[in-house]
C-alpha cells in the first residue's frame, strides 16, 4: 500500500548504490532482470568477499557509533592510559600537577592543590587515587585525577597543556565511564555543576556543604539568602531531570 502524502511533496528519492548505478549504466535490462524482476537468490554459506565487506562495514559502523568527542580526539592522535597512584612517579606528578596549576591561572582562579598533596596522596592512598592521562605521541598533554572506592568513581581535578577539541569531555567524563565499566563501580559522580553533563548521562543530585559564619548579622544574611536559592535549585534540578537520557527516569526525578 502506498504512504499517502501531502500536497507540494517531494517526490520520494529512489535509494540506489554504486554497485546498482554501475549495473544501469553497463546494461539497463541486466540492471532491470537483476534488481527488478528476479527475485533475490536464497542465501548461502558467506564467501571470503562477503566477509570482507561485511567486517569493513562493521568496523565504520562501529567508529561512527562511537561519541563525537571520542572520534574527534582520536583524529587528533591522542591516545589514554590509566594509571593508579601506586604506578606514578615523581616525575609524572610534576607533570599532573603543571597541567592541573596552568589550566586554573589560565582560567583566572589560583589552583588549590599543592605539589607537595599529589606526592602524598599518592603515597597514602595509592589504591583510591586514578589519572587519566592523555598522550600525544610520548608527551602528556592532559590529565584528569579521580579517586574511586569498591562503588563509586568520584571525579574530578582536569589540567590540560593545548585546546584539542572535546578532550575536556573524552577524558574527564567518558574515560571515567569506561573505567566504572572495567572496575564494575556503580556509581560515578562527576563533580558539581555542568549542565552539560546531562546529555553524558549524569542525572542531578543535590549536594550539600557545611559552613560556620562568626558573625550573627552575617549569618542571618547567608542563611535568608541561602534559603531562597535552595528553593531555585531544587526547582532546577527537576526542570533538568526532564532531559537526561534516561526515558524511565525523566518523570522521576533525582529525589526519587
Amino acid at each position: 500500500m502506498e504512504q499517502l502524502g501531502f500536497e507540494g511533496m517531494p517526490r520520494r528519492l529512489y535509494a540506489c548504490t554504486p554497485t546498482r548505478l554501475s549495473a544501469w549504466l553497463d546494461c539497463p535490462r541486466r540492471y532491470r532482470m537483476s534488481y527488478l524482476d528476479r527475485p533475490p537468490p536464497p542465501k548461502g554459506p558467506p564467501w571470503a568477499h562477503n566477509s570482507l565487506g561485511a567486517s569493513v562495514h562493521a568496523a565504520l559502523a562501529a567508529w561512527w557509533r562511537l561519541p563525537l568527542s571520542q572520534r574527534r580526539v582520536e583524529e587528533a592522535g591522542v591516545r589514554f592510559e590509566t594509571r593508579l597512584g601506586g604506578q606514578l612517579d615523581e616525575r609524572l606528578l610534576d607533570r599532573v600537577y603543571e597541567l592541573h596549576r596552568d589550566t586554573f591561572l589560565r582560567h583566572g582562579h589560583e589552583p588549590y592543590l599543592t605539589r607537595a598533596f599529589f606526592s602524598e596522596i599518592a603515597r597514602t592512598l595509592p589504591e583510591s587515587l586514578m589519572v587519566k592521562l592523555a598522550l600525544h605521541g610520548r608527551t602528556v598533554v592532559a590529565a584528569a585525577i579521580f579517586f574511586f572506592s569498591a562503588e563509586t568513581l568520584f571525579g574530578r581535578y582536569w589540567g590540560a597543556a593545548a585546546d584539542y577539541h572535546s578532550l575536556h569531555f573524552e577524558t574527564c567524563y567518558h574515560q571515567g565511564i569506561e573505567f566504572c565499566i572495567e572496575r564494575r563501580l556503580a556509581r560515578f559522580e562527576p563533580g558539581t555543576q555542568g549542565e552539560h553533563k546531562v546529555s553524558r548521562g549524569f542525572e542531578p543530585i543535590l549536594t550539600w556543604s557545611a559552613h560556620y559564619i562568626a558573625d550573627a548579622q552575617f549569618r542571618a544574611a547567608i542563611a535568608n539568602y541561602l534559603a531562597q536559592e535552595g528553593a531555585a535549585v531544587e526547582a532546577y534540578a527537576h526542570e533538568v531531570q526532564a532531559h537526561v537520557p534516561y526515558r524511565g527516569r525523566r518523570s522521576a526525578g533525582p529525589f526519587a
